[in-house]
């Protein structure tokens, strides 16, 4: 593409491809440096006031023009950026500030500006604008060649004006997808207007907010100059395999990696079935490397040296290592690409490679597929970490290549066992048993590992519920391999009881997390995406009193979604001077649609009121 554009370039005359532009760089009035808050959204953090894009049919660049306010301690963060481009780019950047009345403006220099290659032809640039505050302006223009990726028309604050122009040429074909709910002007052939776009609302368990913006989406599919020059686009994910395969820094990583060809032998010589040398491989890498947050699906320039120096490195060089080394043990193992939660879906039916920033492995055990990420310690073969779980990953193969669910059969298991009496001492305590599996045994251990002692732990706990009081804590069992934990204390409820005198209150549900509906809006635009399959369970023996019997239990309730989507198990009974409590939540799919809202909305707050009620209990007379 390069090559054409250099020949473009010398045959045909470029024009200012600001000509049409409503506002020059640099022009940021007193005004816009005055104004405290957005008269459309008084409550935003920033707003961006100016959005212009014009790509030039003449010279095949495409240039942006950005103008930014402040308004806000938190909107400052919108001086730091991340930007990716087809092509290396060009900036300038300014930001303007008010000192003691006057207007004083500082250029962004180069020291500011970094940039990364992270395939050939997709070039990364992180922007540390300085001195941006409160009150402050940010003026950005950058230019690259080629089609943009997106044009966002809305974004995370309110867009005050945005306009995008891409003009013809002849010689590139490129096709364009709409997304968004917010209208959009057309004022002419692939030339677009938007007007005080409001800033994306956020909501409980979305998917990452740039799935549902509105915007327009482009995909170059040819350039072809006659008796020229001729490129076809219109791309595969199975050529995405080859491009992939054939990448000196993905698929001549897996085929090299000599150093780890002594622990294959190792392993080989263990003579070890299919399952013991996937644990002994991904234990390997696991333990020699540590993720540097970095997420990529190429490996560094590096690699050899922090695999065998450093010990730390990005997703590509931790898992593209992990695929290698199943391969030389004798397995079958692929590289699975993929698009974390937090950077969008990738859609099957649009082949996008630069969509992908994250790689795990795959291989065969027992003829079934096991997918594996290295990065974390607490991971184990067969589960990815939450942020994998989005939709689909790509297996890279040049023979097979297909797509593959992220979540599997894994899902957030917890069960609870509790122990309701009054002990010798006529104090009412609780033992609690729980225990936690796959998911919510990661999410266990992570906060485990925050609170990195028992006794910080019980104390979080005491913040989190201040009427109980732990007098016993002991982890009975912590299991990686197993995705398996658990936990046992001893609760003093005396506080935790409502004491009338003739009448005790008891609400059964201890360390309750579904306290509340975390689905509040009356309405939701966008699927609820909950990641995971959950199945929460406790079972509830209370023992009353002697001189104490029950005056009213709940209702029992056995309620399900359509197509049992979703579960709920309540039971509540007695018999003599005990009463038993069972309860279930099972969610067995993870994407709610739109329409099925309200539904699941009214379900929770079923869930909601039936853990809110209490059992009451009477002192004989």
């Amino acid at each position: 593409m390069k090559k054409i554009i250099f020949l473009l370039a010398l045959s045909i005359f470029s024009v200012d491809a600001y000509s049409q532009n409503k506002r020059k760089f640099g022009q940021v009035t007193k005004n816009e440096l005055e104004m405290q808050f957005y008269d459309k959204d008084s409550s935003a953090n920033a707003v961006i006031l100016f959005d212009y894009g014009r790509f030039d049919g003449q010279d095949f660049k495409f240039k942006r023009h950005l103008v930014i306010k402040i308004l806000t301690k938190e909107g400052t963060s919108w001086g730091n950026w991340t930007l990716r481009t087809p092509n290396k780019s060009s900036f300038r950047a300014k930001v303007f500030n008010l000192d003691n009345g006057e207007v004083v403006s500082e250029k962004v220099g180069k020291t500011s500006i970094f940039e990364e290659e992270l395939v050939d032809g997709i070039t990364q640039y992180k922007l540390f604008i300085p001195n941006v505050k409160v009150g402050s302006v940010i003026d950005l223009e950058y230019s690259f060649v080629g089609l943009p990726y997106e044009w966002r028309f809305q974004d995370l604050i309110p867009v005050a004006y945005s306009e995008l122009k891409i003009e013809k040429n002849q010689y590139i074909v490129f096709s364009r997808r709409h997304f968004g709910f917010h209208s959009i002007q057309s004022v002419g052939t692939d030339h677009w207007i938007a007007k005080d776009v409001p800033g994306f609302g956020k909501e409980p368990f979305l998917n990452h907010y740039s799935n549902y913006l509105t915007k327009i989406e482009f995909e170059l599919q040819s350039i072809a100059v006659p008796g020229v020059y001729y490129k076809d686009y219109n791309t595969t994910w199975q050529q995405v395999s080859k491009v992939l395969t054939q990448h000196s820094r993905f698929g001549d990583a897996i085929k090299g990696c000599p150093f780890l060809k002594e622990k294959a032998k190792e392993i080989v010589a263990a003579e070890l079935d299919e399952k013991e040398k996937i644990a002994r491989a991904y234990a390997y890498i696991q333990d020699n490397m540590s993720w540097d947050k970095n997420k990529n699906i190429f490996v560094s320039l590096e690699f050899r040296e922090n695999f065998l120096k450093k010990h730390v490195g990005n997703t590509a060089e931790i898992n593209l290592a992990l695929v290698s080394l199943l391969k030389k043990v004798g397995l079958q193992a692929w590289p699975v690409v993929l698009s974390t939660r937090e950077n969008g879906l990738v859609m099957p039916f649009q082949v996008s490679l630069d969509k992908l920033n994250y790689v795990v492995a795959a291989v065969y055990q027992d003829e079934q597929l096991v997918l594996l990420d290295a990065t974390s310690k607490r991971l184990a073969p067969g589960i990815l970490p939450e942020r994998c779980l989005n939709g689909q990953g790509w297996l890279v193969d040049n023979h097979d290549g297909r797509w593959v669910d992220l979540v599997g059969n894994n899902l957030s298991k917890q069960q609870s066992f509790i122990q309701i009496s009054v002990d010798e001492n006529s104090e009412w305590v609780a033992q609690l048993g729980r225990t936690f599996s796959q998911y919510e045994y990661l999410r266990w251990a992570e906060i485990h590992e925050e609170f990195d002692t028992e006794e910080k732990f019980v104390r979080n706990l005491v913040d989190t519920y201040p009427n109980l009081q732990v007098e016993e804590y002991e982890v009975a069992k912590d299991s990686k391999s197993s995705l398996y934990s658990s936990e046992k204390m001893k609760l003093n409820l005396n506080d935790y009881i409502d004491d009338l005198g003739d009448e005790l209150i008891l609400n059964p549900f201890i360390l309750n997390e579904l306290n509340t509906n975390p689905f509040k809006s009356e309405n939701r635009r966008y699927p609820v995406d909950l990641g995971k399959p959950m199945d929460l369970s406790s079972t509830i023996t209370i023992k009353l009193p002697e001189n104490y019997q029950v005056k009213s239990l709940p209702e029992s309730a056995n309620i399900s979604m359509p197509e049992k989507s979703a579960v709920f198990l309540y039971s509540c009974t007695a018999v003599g001077k005990d009463i038993r409590i069972q309860f279930r939540l099972r969610i067995n799919k993870t994407v709610f649609h739109e329409g099925e809202y309200l539904t699941l909305r009214q379900f929770y707050s079923i869930i909601v009121d039936k853990m809110s009620e209490s059992i009451q209990m009477t002192k004989d007379v």
